[in-house]
């Protein structure tokens, strides 16, 4: 396919370079100074252009146009060209621009049960996680929202829809909309209930004391979720914690809080740090991990007035 392509753009008059990469965990060029075939793998398009220069993953058919997967990134990739053969590194993103933004709305009832609409979009290297659904059967995007969601035991989905979005960067969206059943807690006349974000983290949620390799995150990513809690008219708010900053060699995290008579809003803003890190920073990791599962774990309490 990449043959092809470099074929097809030749005809037109655009330049391109049959490349050679190592994709994936276990394969890349990390002896630059030895040449052997068993470095690489797979084979991409390099299309150079005044002002920057375009990658084409050709296998994948579906995959968005300039955009190179994860185990495509920041690695050397072998340009064949017509005067020899050139190293060069592919791009990578930040940890900005891998992201996931989300917007939650939660309809709390008096019977314990919260209707729920979630509407998130997916960036560049998260993309990769909503890039299997968008052709599978609504039974299978249904499937796998119930597995990944945090709170899958309690969720009824009444309805999905996904699409892409990509245009000049890889992007999708998920709404999904449903039901939390048996969610909140009743005490007395008071209402209590977690924050719910519904996304599980693509970290880890503490470290194993028992643990003694070092920690790999390939790729920084960030979340912004932004989430909205409605409560009925009749129960005012009792307790709310105030918002919060945690922050490591690990990540940030960062927590806003806002109340306007029947609504809760509450603002989760997540940042992690792409690196390698040993048991030295395990306990620091853990800390900061700790804190955040702290802070999403307090209740929220509503009071009938």
């Amino acid at each position: 396919m990449s043959n092809y392509t470099k074929a097809l753009l030749q005809c037109i008059g655009i330049t391109s370079y049959y490349t050679e990469i190592g994709a994936g965990e276990y394969q890349e060029i990390k002896f630059t100074d030895f040449a052997s075939a068993n470095q690489t793998d797979h084979i991409i398009l390099c299309v150079p252009m005044d002002s920057d220069t375009i990658w084409l993953e050709c296998t994948n058919q579906n995959i968005p146009f300039g955009f190179l997967p994860p185990g495509c990134q920041n690695r050397y990739a072998l340009l064949v060209k017509p005067t020899g053969g050139e190293l060069v590194k592919t791009p990578s993103f930040s940890a900005k621009e891998n992201s996931r933004i989300s917007s939650i709305d939660l309809d709390v009832k008096k019977c314990g049960e919260i209707d729920f609409a979630i509407s998130t979009e997916y960036n560049n290297n998260l993309y990769g996680q909503v890039f299997p659904l968008i052709h599978a059967s609504q039974k299978e995007q249904k499937e796998y929202l119930l597995k990944h969601l945090s709170s899958s035991n309690n969720v009824d989905i009444k309805k999905i829809l996904i699409s892409d979005n990509s245009g000049d960067t890889a992007k999708a969206t998920i709404y999904t909309e449903g039901k939390l059943i048996n969610f909140t807690s009743l005490a007395g006349s008071m209402i209590l209930l977690a924050p719910e974000f519904f996304h599980q983290n693509d970290f880890l949620d503490f470290i194993p004391a028992n643990r003694t390799l070092d920690i790999f995150e390939p790729f920084g990513f960030s979340y912004s979720d932004t989430l909205r809690i409605s409560f009925p008219a009749d129960y005012s708010l009792d307790y709310l914690q105030k918002g919060k900053q945690f922050s490591s060699v690990f990540g940030q995290c960062e927590f806003d809080v806002e109340h306007k008579e029947n609504t809760i809003t509450l603002i989760r803003k997540l940042s992690i740090n792409q690196g390698q890190y040993s048991r030295s920073a395990f306990k620091e990791i853990n800390e900061f991990l700790r804190n955040i599962s702290d802070y999403q774990n307090k209740k929220i309490v509503l009071s009938k007035k």
